[in-house]
């Protein structure tokens, strides 16, 4: 049977009740409607499980501070930092040197011996030491030594940025405490930025000494890495806890004869030598555990032009020669080839950082 509409129609004794042609019209017009909805919804939900996505990075603590950097953080200073341990620390971050996002983790006074390479229980323990979340002039070690995974190395003076070398490694470390851990001599740092001639020296400090700020009184053989050494004797074989492998430091001390057998080569980390020499922890003239340095056993194996008057070694948790005399006990120091002992220190307190 056919179904006659009629739109306008109103029957006499009844109740105005609007007839199917209008029921349909308003049924379509709400479906319409929330269709409009659950488009919008939908959107809006598709955001949401975006930024669901996003939330644990942004809102997990930061860990180092790159990690602050990549979200935003511009300014120098502390920072709460939680590390994968689920350790706390108010951190200094410069944010400001060499594209930024540097996490501190040591300070060494230049001309003190707390932190020269005998020292065991901060480059080798990692025992916290001092504060970590300034530049004051101390000997510090921070927490983020442990727990801070790197592949720069930044050291810089305290007074400004500027007086600064750093330098890059194409593999990733767990931390520097790893790295000491392991003792094991790396060299492949390429440098990024600054020369040891612009670190921070003391008043009168001939600058000469230390190589010249365009790299030209540098032994062109110098690399950047760890436990560094430009000769392979004296009788001192320890550098930040790391002996021979398998030997006792304080023999390899008097009876360095009876340390060249012992350990693993460390030539796939840059460094090249005699096999005994690598395995030797030697530290050369200056024999530091954070180096720039040959990593060669002779000045004349270095190449050209190291013998006279060039820089050929640099050491943060380091100590000259045999470390008799107290400028050679000094923990920042360095090597310049001719100029002899006297010629080693001059180095303020310095800051480390990674990233």
């Amino acid at each position: 049977m056919a179904l006659v509409l009629i739109s306008t129609a109103v029957i006499p004794g009844f109740v105005n009740v609007p007839f199917p042609s209008m029921r349909i019209v308003e049924a379509e017009t709400r479906l319409a409607q929330l269709n409009a909805t659950a488009a919008i919804l939908a959107v809006q939900l598709d955001e949401l499980e975006a930024l669901a996505k996003m939330a644990p990075a942004k809102l997990s603590p930061p860990s180092s501070c790159k990690d602050l950097y990549e979200r935003g953080e511009r300014k120098d200073g502390p920072y709460d930092l939680t590390f994968s341990d689920g350790t706390s620390e108010k951190v200094y971050c410069d944010m400001t040197t060499v594209d930024g996002g540097w996490t501190m983790v040591a300070k060494v006074k230049g001309q003190g011996t707390t932190m020269n390479r005998l020292n065991q229980h901060q480059w080798r323990d990692g025992t916290i030491l001092g504060n970590s979340d300034d530049l004051s002039d101390v000997d510090a070690l921070t927490q983020a030594y442990s727990s801070v995974p790197f592949t720069d190395v930044l050291i810089r003076g305290l007074t400004t940025g500027e007086k600064h070398v750093a330098w890059s490694h194409p593999n990733q470390y767990d931390s520097m405490k790893a790295v000491n851990n392991g003792c094991e001599r790396i060299s492949d740092g390429v440098r990024l930025s600054g020369r040891v001639a612009n670190l921070d020296l003391l008043d009168g400090a001939n600058i000469a000494m230390y190589g010249s700020a365009d790299g030209s009184t540098e032994c062109p053989a110098l690399k950047y890495g760890f436990f560094g050494f430009d000769w392979n004797d004296y009788r001192e074989t320890q550098i930040a806890g790391c002996a021979n492998k398998g030997n006792d430091a304080s023999a390899c001390a008097t009876n360095a004869a009876a340390c060249v057998t012992n350990g693993p080569s460390s030539a796939a980390h840059g460094a090249v030598g005699a096999a005994n020499d690598n395995e030797r922890m030697v530290g050369g003239h200056s024999g530091g555990f954070i180096a720039i340095s040959t990593f060669k056993r002779t000045a004349t194996e270095s190449g050209v032009n190291c013998l006279d008057k060039k820089l050929t070694d640099f050491g943060v948790g380091a100590g000259y020669h045999n470390m008799d005399a107290a400028i050679e006990k000094e923990a920042i120091n360095a090597h310049n080839w001719g100029h002899g002992n006297a010629n080693t220190h001059g180095f303020k307190t310095h800051a480390v950082f990674v990233r």
